[in-house]
């Protein structure tokens, strides 16, 4: 039952990072703050690894408009970064820049997804919107 609601905080902290962001206008950075600061107030306090997964996401929901286009791609990425969260729970616990590192991982392995898929002619599979006008 955690690795559900981890998984669901991991997509949803992406998607709000990325909508405080890129639709509200505010920066990556302001949004990341914003999120991180909501994950210290509200799950800390849970004694879990709760505030942790929000604060990855918020990392990973810092990334450029320009990588990620939609909120589809931000819950995939999200999606991605709980997944190597859940794989690394017990892996450098204590040791600065994991949660970046995690972030990292997790958008550079969406960004092979995607560049894997460019040429894919299955659109459900593909992130790239292709106008097939012919």
């Amino acid at each position: 039952m955690s690795e559900i609601i981890i998984i669901s905080i991991a997509i949803l902290g992406t998607m709000l990072t990325y909508y405080i962001s890129v639709h509200s206008g505010k920066g990556n950075v302001m949004a990341s703050a914003v999120v991180v600061l909501l994950a210290g107030i509200i799950l800390e306090p849970l004694g879990t690894s709760y505030a942790g997964i929000l604060a990855a996401a918020s990392y990973v929901g810092m990334v450029s408009q320009e990588k990620v286009t939609d909120f589809r791609d931000c819950a995939v990425v999200g999606l991605i970064c709980a997944l190597i969260f859940l794989a690394t729970d017990s892996v450098n616990v204590g040791i600065g820049g994991r949660l970046g590192t995690i972030a990292a991982l997790s958008c550079g392995t969406f960004f092979g997804y995607q560049r894997l898929l460019e040429n894919v002619d299955m659109p459900i599979l593909n992130t790239k919107k292709v106008n097939k006008s012919y």
